[in-house]
Parts: C-alpha cells; sequence; structure tokens
C-alpha cells in the first residue's frame, strides 16, 4: 500500500501546521493597544478562533496583479511600521523625545497610528468616511484589526479595505517621496 497525497491534501496540512504555529505565537501577533477595555485573554480566544491560514492562502490580501506601490501600501496599513504613521516613528525611531504623544501630521489632533488613519483621521473627504462604515467588522478589533482582515474568508473585507487605503494615500499630505528616507 502506498499512500497518496494531492495537492490540496498537502496545502490542508500544511496550514494545520502553521495554525499550530500561529495560536502558539499568539503572543507576537497581538498588537498591545493601552487604550483598549478589553481583557488581554478575550483577544486571545477571538484570535484564536479565527486563525486559519487556509483563508490567506484562498483569499489573499494583496493579489498578484497589484502594483507593488498598492501592495506595498496595504501592507504597511497591515504592519503599521512604516514613516507614514507617527506611533511608530515615535515608539521605534524615537525621533523626537520631547514628544509625549504622536500626534497625527494629516488632522492634528489625535494620536496617529494605523487605526488612527483608517478608522478615526478627520483629515479625509467623505468618500473615506462611507468606506470606513463597510468596514465596522475590522474597526470593532481595535489594534487587532489586522488580524481579522488577515484570517478572514469575506473577500468584501479585504476589497473593501484595500480600497480605504488606496483612497487614504491618494488624499494624504505626505505622498511617498516624502516618506523615504534617502541614506548615503
Amino acid at each position: 500500500d502506498s499512500l497518496f497525497y494531492d495537492k490540496d491534501k498537502i496545502i490542508q496540512y500544511r496550514c494545520h501546521l502553521w495554525d499550530l504555529h500561529v495560536k502558539k505565537n499568539i503572543d507576537a501577533l497581538i498588537k498591545n493597544d493601552p487604550f483598549t477595555l478589553e481583557p488581554y485573554d478575550e483577544i486571545v480566544e477571538k484570535v484564536n478562533e479565527i486563525a486559519c491560514t487556509f483563508n490567506c492562502i484562498k483569499y489573499p490580501l494583496v493579489s498578484r496583479n497589484f502594483s507593488r506601490y498598492f501592495s506595498t501600501n496595504i501592507i504597511d496599513f497591515v504592519h503599521g511600521h512604516c514613516l507614514r504613521f507617527q506611533d511608530f516613528c515615535f515608539s521605534v525611531l524615537k525621533y523626537n523625545k520631547a514628544i509625549e504623544i504622536p500626534i497625527c501630521l494629516e488632522c492634528g489632533t489625535l494620536p496617529d497610528s494605523t487605526c488612527h488613519k483608517l478608522f478615526e483621521c478627520s483629515a479625509y473627504d467623505s468618500n473615506v468616511v462611507e468606506q470606513r462604515s463597510k468596514l465596522m467588522e475590522l474597526q470593532s478589533w481595535g489594534a487587532n484589526y489586522h488580524l481579522k482582515l488577515i484570517f478572514t474568508e469575506d473577500r468584501e473585507i479585504k476589497n473593501d479595505f484595500n480600497s480605504l487605503v488606496q483612497n487614504i494615500c491618494s488624499q494624504s499630505v505626505f505622498d511617498d517621496n516624502f516618506l523615504c528616507i534617502d541614506i548615503e
């Protein structure tokens, strides 16, 4: 008797291994938000319920036909490690130690982060506000919206997110040339 595994079975097995790895290392995925009221254990439980890497393969967030520019913007909003977000500049780069709270450079009123740009910033037009209303499910996840986004099998949420990011980037005061650091 020989064993036969087709491509789908192998993919399912690999995804199962990744799911075990994700659940084992859940702390690395969860963003610590000092302003959240949700207990940490509940966040872990929610992530464990949705963690399914098969959905990441079946319904990718970034399509192969996207331009590099667009793909980069989407991923920047997922991980938040970009000069576009003042909380990154503040916490990681520690570029201005005199500042206590990293204020958004777009609206100038609230602390800046990926969540702020996506769901709160008032510097964008009514199209952004309309697009945000389609993503209330993501917004309910707070700073961990990226986990719901990555693991969801709802293509509409991923498409709406991509449209929102594209719209925000097109209206941003600071274009990508401004955000690049020339190291010479």
